[in-house]
Order: structure tokens, then sequence, then C-alpha cells
């Protein structure tokens, strides 16, 4: 995820170099610290970090006697960093790829027994911190922020994202067409809550540097779709009872990641005459059963549909497109995967004609070809349980979705 090499460390005593301008080098030997003096009660500090293809990097490379250094372009990160390490901290350094989950921690202890020690021991921290964020890479395609805010809310009162905030996985997916300058971001939040996609965040303040600064391949957004973006993830957190304030420090031009990173689909921000309809609604929420057209559980279906269906009619979308998605289950055939995806699409659209959606529906199968996709296979070739359910979903838009080949 990073352009930085893993298991780096800070540099320390350089004096043209600050806490909130921090250089890597070197290699530590594992990626949880636990120094003396850290309390196991000590508060947590989650950080998403998103410096992936499709976005600037955090890091560049300098030469200092001679030798390659790793620079963190974001000042007001290295600032804030300083500040929060000051205080003993556990911290968690969460990559944004598709199937986000805690990478690397580590207890981190402020010294406090003179003015100098409580310096170093700070100083150390930050670089300690730094360096977990260096080491941290994305393993997954595509990126899920939502869940990637989710994993961290649940860890921590306080968040750090570094990261452009367009998802290309999960509900929140923006190249099926949840932007345009019609988009009611609070609509959208409401679709999130009526079909379980909704997180608590209970009190957490999220800090975020990044939103929208992107590179490519991902087209710069117009600005307008940078404009709801900061809307939609503000509503969302605000929704889920958290707090969000949005740091605009620009990335400077920083070094390619090496090696390649899992890919991530471009989002074409392209404007529609009438607010878009883009809905996601996964396995946890729309359940069917095993290799089958048929919901686990009828009346929660019924209920997921039903709280969805008013915001259906109140569009102005003559025709909604249901796209049906599987896991890549290498024990079936191309066209068995495709086709129970097109019935249980079907399924849906039957519910949903019943509630009296009135729309035209059409219904798409593409089996584990769809848009947001993330690799469900292990190295092996078997099917990996937990990335599979993410890929199990049916998508409700208001333009067909393309078909993707699985990776």
């Amino acid at each position: 995820m990073f352009s930085a090499s893993p298991h780096r460390k800070i540099l320390s005593g350089i004096a043209a170099v600050s806490a909130a301008c921090l250089i890597l080098t070197g290699c530590s030997g594992s990626s949880t610290a636990t120094p003396q003096g850290t309390d196991a009660s000590s508060p947590t500090l989650a950080i998403i970090a998103g410096d992936r293809q499709g976005e600037p990097s955090m890091f560049s490379k300098i030469s200092v006697d001679g030798q390659d250094r790793q620079v963190l372009n974001l000042s007001s990160l290295g600032k804030s960093l300083h500040d929060k390490l000051s205080s003993s901290l556990t911290v968690t350094v969460i990559p944004a790829d598709g199937a986000p989950t805690a990478a690397r921690s580590a207890d981190l202890a402020v010294i406090d027994k003179n003015p100098k020690t409580r310096s170093d021991s700070t100083e150390s921290n930050v670089s300690s911190a730094v360096g977990l964020i260096a080491a941290s890479r994305a393993t997954v395609n595509e990126s899920n922020t939502l869940a990637a805010l989710d994993t961290a809310g649940r860890s921590s009162k306080s968040v750090f994202i570094i990261d452009s905030g367009v998802s290309t996985s999960g509900p929140v997916m923006l190249q099926t067409g949840l932007l345009s300058t019609k988009t009611d971001v609070n609509s959208l939040v409401k679709q999130l809550q009526a079909s379980g996609n909704q997180p608590r965040f209970q009190g957490t303040h999220f800090t975020w540097w990044g939103l929208g600064q992107v590179a490519a391949p991902q087209p710069a957004l117009p600005i307008w779709a940078h404009t709801k973006l900061q809307q939609l993830w503000e509503a969302i957190i605000t929704a889920g009872g958290g707090t969000v304030e949005f740091n605009n420090e620009i990335f400077p031009p920083g070094d390619a990641a090496s090696p390649p990173l899992p890919p991530v689909t471009p989002v074409n921000f392209t404007d529609t005459p009438v607010a878009p309809v883009a809905l996601t609604l996964p396995q946890t929420q729309l359940r069917f059963n095993p290799n089958l057209a048929s919901f686990a559980d009828k009346d929660k279906a019924r209920t997921v549909l039903a709280a969805i269906a008013p915001d259906l009619n109140r569009n102005d979308h003559p025709d909604i497109w249901l796209t049906g998605c599987t896991a890549l289950d290498p024990m079936s055939t191309s066209e068995s995967m495709k086709t129970l995806s097109q019935r249980r699409a079907e399924a849906v659209a039957t519910v949903l004609r019943g509630l009296g959606v009135t729309s035209t529906l059409h219904t798409d199968g593409y089996g584990p070809n769809c848009p947001g996709r993330i690799s469900d296979l292990d190295t092996h070739g078997q099917l990996v349980a937990g990335k599979a359910a993410l890929n199990r979903k049916v998508l409700i838009t208001s333009t067909r979705q393309m078909e993707n080949p699985a990776q």
C-alpha cells in the first residue's frame, strides 16, 4: 500500500527534521512493539492508511549524506501524531483495502521521569507510529473505505484517516454512479441505515487527510465530486454518532509504490440529470440459501427491501437495474454462477414489485464478474470464506453495470 518498503525506522537526530517532517530508514524486527512502562489500559489511536494506487504517496525519497531516506509528506500529520503520542497510546494501523483489518499495532509508552525523557520518548513514539504506517500495505484489491471506518471505530475513539475516500468496494462503491451533483447525501445515509450498512461510531472522532486527492490511474475529481464526497463521509460519520474534521493539506509529489499493489478500479465521476440510485445489498443483509435463489430468511429479506422500496419510487428513473453477484466458486462453472446470480436478482425484483416499486426492473447475473469484486481465492485456489461473503451481493442501480472479468 505504501511507497516505503516494509519495516522502516525513523532517522532521528537530524537538526533540519522536526516531528512534523519525519525521515524513515533502516528496518525493525517486528510489527508489534511493547515498550517498558506501557499500561494495558492505555488509550488507543487507530490509523486508516490508504496511500495506494490512485492516491498520492505519503512518502518521498530524499538523499541525506549520500543515503536515500523516506520523508513523510504531510507535515500536519506529523504534528498531530506528535501531539497524540506525547501520552502513552496503543496505535493500530488499518490498510484501507477491499477487506480492511487491523494489520499492525504497537503499545507506545511515554517515559515521564523528566522533561528530556518525556521529549525523547515522544519522538520515539512518533517514529514508531510512522514506521508502522510505512510498513503497512494493501493485500486485497479495491478499497472499502466504509469497512475501514467501521473497523477503526470499533477499536478506538480517536481515528486518523489518510485516504482519498474514493471507495471502490462495499456499500459505498462509487463506480456504480453513487455520486452526482443531484445526489442527496442524507438520502444515501438513510438507505445505508435501512439496508443495515450504517456503522455505529459511538463518539469516535475522525481526523481526515487527503480526501479527494488522487493520482493516476484515478482521474482527478471534479470540484462538485470533491464537495459531494466530503458531504457524504461527513454525513455517514455523523449519522453513526461520530465527529470528523478534514485537513486540507495538499500532498506534494511522492514516489511510486513498490512492489506493485493490488489493483483498484478507477472511478469516472460523470454527472447525471437526476439523482442516481446506487444501493449495495451484501450477504449480511440479504442472505440466500447456499447455491439457491431462495432467501435464507424471507421475513428479513422483505423487511430490508421494504425499507428501501419507497426511495426507489421517489426517484425519477423509469428503469432500475438489479445485478446479482456471487463469489468465485472453483467447484462451479462460469455459466452456473451467472445463472444463480441472475435468479437471485430476479428474486429481489419479484419482492420489490410486490412492495409497489413502479420502475421497470431489469435483472442481470454476472456471477463473480461484478464491479467492486475483491479477490476471494487463496494461493491454492481455494475460496476464502470471509472474502467470498463480501462478493455475494445484489446491486440496485439506475444505470446498467458493466461486467468485469474476475481476477
